[in-house]
């Protein structure tokens, strides 16, 4: 079963209705900290857009792909947390 706190992440993805988030919310989505989020950005894991002067994650990129979520994959293939 999963942790009411990976619940309400999960709810806070799904319900979240804008086409980006910062990348600390998308931290905070995926439940990693800001330097884990920062390593997936640079390491290609993760893309970013540019709105105005800022830098900005797809919502998309926090949700389920067909291998699983970036979350998932990123644990598969070893990345530290």
């Amino acid at each position: 079963m999963l942790s009411s706190e990976v619940i309400k992440r999960i709810r806070a993805i799904f319900l979240h209705q804008e086409p980006s988030v910062s990348i600390a919310d998308a931290a905070i989505f995926l439940g990693w900290p800001v330097p884990r989020i920062t390593r997936a950005i640079t390491g290609g894991d993760i893309e970013t857009i540019s709105i105005g002067s800022y830098r900005v994650v797809p919502t998309a990129e926090t949700r389920c792909e067909g291998n699983g979520t970036v979350a998932a994959r990123h644990d598969r293939e070893g990345a530290r947390p």
